[in-house]
């Protein structure tokens, strides 16, 4: 039975490598209104093993520092091999490129471990319900624009978009300059162009646009 978002259940997989935390976060989603903990990991491994043991989870709520294979490499493991199940990150990695890094990864949203009981629940609720209203958000901080962007309607570059892909990545913009060869002042005026014409005010900003339009893919 296809989700429907406010009745069905949301099963939930929890991935961390502290079991205390782990257990805890488990028994307070299981507080929550249709939420339910099915399965927890420890590694990046056992998460991929228990999602090809369940079928029916619907969300992950993933650690970033974790043994074997880290947060990141699972989501990218789990977005091409479970393209249906929602990412959300939760971890104390808060920084902007952090951030950025994880929309690369395709996931949904993310929660800093220093949630509230509120922040969690909503965003588990928000990530559930954009997929179900197919407008197509992520549900990660957004600073700017309208959040809808058909890249078919813009002349974008080459260059353009090799630097959007690259903001997608934990690379400062000074590597970035390196990469596509260019001076830190070009990257500058790019950069601000790509804020100008989106809308948006931030990195994070940037990069949300560049993963809802697909040009990270």
């Amino acid at each position: 039975m296809s989700y429907i978002h406010g009745k069905s259940i949301i099963k939930i997989a929890v991935a961390d490598d502290h079991e205390m935390f782990r257990e805890a976060i488990s028994a307070m989603i299981d507080r929550f209104e249709n939420c339910k903990v099915v399965a927890q990991a420890a590694t990046g491994i056992e998460l991929l093993e228990k999602l090809r043991q369940k079928s029916n989870i619907d969300l992950v709520l993933l650690d970033i520092a974790m043994p074997e294979i880290n947060g990141y490499d699972a989501a990218v493991k789990i977005r091409d091999q479970f393209p249906d199940i929602k990412i959300v990150f939760c971890s104390m990695y808060n920084t902007e490129l952090a951030i950025c890094r994880m929309i690369g990864t395709g996931a949904n949203g993310f929660v800093d471990k220093s949630f509230s009981l509120n922040e969690l629940r909503r965003t588990i609720y928000n990530v559930m319900k954009k997929d179900h209203n197919h407008d197509g958000k992520i549900f990660f901080y957004y600073d700017g624009g309208n959040g809808h962007h058909d890249f078919s309607t813009y002349k974008l570059s080459d260059e353009e978009i090799t630097f959007m892909k690259l903001t997608c990545t934990e690379k400062p913009y000074k590597e970035i300059a390196t990469e596509m060869h260019l001076t830190e002042r070009q990257i500058d005026y790019l950069r601000e162009s790509l804020f100008c014409r989106f809308d948006v005010h931030s990195r994070i900003g940037l990069a949300i646009i560049a993963h809802q339009s697909g040009v990270n893919d």
